[in-house]
């Protein structure tokens, strides 16, 4: 399935919201995350299964270059 011109495999889990912070859609997201520096702190509100869940998590560098699992 294609969302905002990503290709999205459809199921697993549903990212909600950041800190608090309702995730609407994709941009959302990226814009929540992009002036986060590594090592920061978040906490993830997500959907799995129909039911809502939250993990912390702590942010990584950015690697410089993204293979594709195929």
């Amino acid at each position: 399935q294609r969302i905002d011109g990503f290709d999205v495999p459809v199921g697993g889990d549903v990212i909600i919201a950041v800190d608090g912070e309702v995730i609407e859609d994709f941009s959302d997201l990226l814009v929540n995350v992009a002036f986060r520096r590594p090592g920061d702190e978040l906490e993830l509100t997500y959907l799995r299964d129909g039911q809502e869940r939250q993990v912390r998590v702590t942010l990584a560098p950015r690697p410089n270059s993204v293979t594709r699992s195929r």
